[in-house]
């Protein structure tokens, strides 16, 4: 939330909210700036009554369908393995595209909802990493019933030997790497508006863990949904927003 006043050389003497001059007019101190009471009232009620958490919702709902996609259709996929089925493997990669682009909209959220710039950020790694999941499976779909590109000794697709899928897999796994990096560094900088103290550093810690899980398909889509969503789901009005005060 953007408290900043809009001329510092001023001091106290202006409203860090409109910029006018506080002189004669009732005043309070709001977030630990002096600001005019009407000017906080407004404030509170656009930022705090009307604080909106639909992005957070919506980013929630992709670890339930990336999940249920991808362990659903895994388990179903290997009761009637043919010979030659991609399947097992694209599958959970469609999953996680499918939970990172309702992510996306869940960090953004950090934007509209908490200013930081770090959201957007967020969002278009979140994105990018979801179009490439979604690349992956597409490409192992297309060409993965080609006995060409299986193993002899055991019958198994060999992702890796399926043309083009080399360059994306890479993309895949950096960007999600990229991803749960600057996660971590948002989680430590939301501290005192998204949870404190432990929360934000284990949750830190998950997310930078999860660096070395990227490729661990399926494990790293039910830990990096689960996660992102424990903290969408703690996201609301930080109570330093409602920090209104008469002191002199």
């Amino acid at each position: 939330m953007e408290t900043r006043p809009k001329n510092p050389e001023d001091g106290i003497a202006t409203c860090m909210l409109c910029g006018e001059l506080l002189k004669g007019r009732d005043k309070v101190k709001y977030q630990g700036w002096w600001c005019h009471t009407e000017c906080a009232a407004e404030s509170i009620e656009k930022n705090v009554d009307k604080f909106d958490k639909k992005p957070f919702w919506i980013g929630s709902l992709g670890a339930p369908i990336g999940i249920l996609l991808t362990l659903t259709l895994f388990v179903m996929s290997l009761e009637y393995v043919p010979i030659l089925n991609p399947w097992p493997i694209a599958i959970p990669f469609l999953g996680m595209a499918a939970g990172l682009a309702f992510q996306s909209i869940g960090f953004y959220g950090f934007y509209s909802r908490y200013y930081h710039n770090m959201g957007v950020v967020l969002a278009l790694f979140s994105i990018v990493s979801a179009i490439c999941h979604a690349i992956v499976g597409a490409l192992l779909l297309t060409n993965g019933f080609d006995p060409a590109y299986y193993s002899l000794d055991t019958g198994q697709l060999i992702p890796l030997a399926v043309p083009g899928v080399y360059l994306i897999l890479f993309l895949s796994y950096g960007s999600l790497a990229l991803l749960m990096l600057v996660t971590a560094i948002e989680v430590v900088m939301l501290e005192g508006t998204i949870g404190s103290g432990n929360f934000n550093r284990v949750l830190a810690v998950i997310f930078i863990g999860l660096i070395a899980l990227a490729p661990a398909t399926p494990i790293n889509i039910v830990v990096e949904l689960s996660a992102v969503t424990i903290l969408f789901l703690n996201a609301g009005v930080p109570n330093t927003w409602r920090d209104v005060s008469l002191d002199e």
